[in-house]
């Protein structure tokens, strides 16, 4: 158990696999934090498809009492929208918004989900550009702030905060380098998958108590220079 009461003691990973899912994992490690992986590869410490309920609800059974969820699952498909099934499209909402929303609220049905926790959602720059031939998951990383507010009016007196991250491309070691991308004002450069775990555990931990249903962008300027 981690002696630091200004980070959470349980977290659970929504969507376990990824580069930052990973560093995230390294760093609670580090700290002492119980962390908990939940996904359907096979390096997730608990199965869970989110495009199923009875999965789902499995889960948030099997899962301790957490008071850190990271909600880390995405679903993108690059195709033109004419060219979408509506099963694709559906998978889409199910693993990004539906199903991370059913998990929340089964986890505060079992009382898994503490009071006083702090939700932190993955969103991407993608929601305040839009991506093409990405309709779908620019949509519901853009639904992620309307989730931010609602779950902190829904869970106030609980004391349950929940804030989204925002990130530009993840440098993972391949990433082009085109200006047209980068824009005029880039100055920063592009945060490895461990230097973006940071703002996360940051916003885990009481010590961003003041900070709630806040969508944070952290893209080195890039988004703005664009406007």
């Amino acid at each position: 158990m981690c002696e630091d009461k200004s980070i959470p003691q349980q977290v659970v990973i929504l969507g376990g696999s990824g580069q930052v899912a990973t560093a995230l994992k390294e760093r609670m490690k580090l700290k002492g934090i119980k962390e908990s992986l939940l996904g359907t590869s096979s390096e997730n410490d608990f199965f869970c498809d989110l495009r199923d309920a009875a999965s789902i609800k499995r889960a948030s059974e099997s899962v301790d009492q957490f008071d850190g969820l990271v909600l880390n699952a995405k679903k993108d498909i690059v195709k033109p929208i004419q060219y979408r099934d509506y099963s694709e499209i559906n998978e889409c909402l199910q693993v990004g918004i539906s199903g991370p929303l059913y998990f929340i609220g089964q986890s505060i049905k079992e009382k898994k989900l503490m009071n006083g926790a702090s939700i932190v959602s993955i969103g991407s720059q993608s929601q305040l550009s839009g991506l093409k031939y990405s309709v779908d998951y620019c949509a519901v990383k853009s639904a992620l702030h309307g989730m931010n507010k609602s779950l902190i009016k829904e869970f106030a007196r609980k004391k349950i905060r929940s804030n989204t991250v925002i990130f530009d491309w993840i440098d993972d070691g391949d990433l082009p380098r085109d200006s047209e991308r980068l824009g005029a004002n880039d100055v920063s450069g592009f945060a490895n998958p461990y230097e973006a775990s940071f703002p996360i555990e940051f916003l885990l931990s009481s010590k961003s108590r003041w900070i709630s249903g806040q969508s944070l962008l952290f893209d080195g300027g890039r988004f703005l220079s664009r406007l």
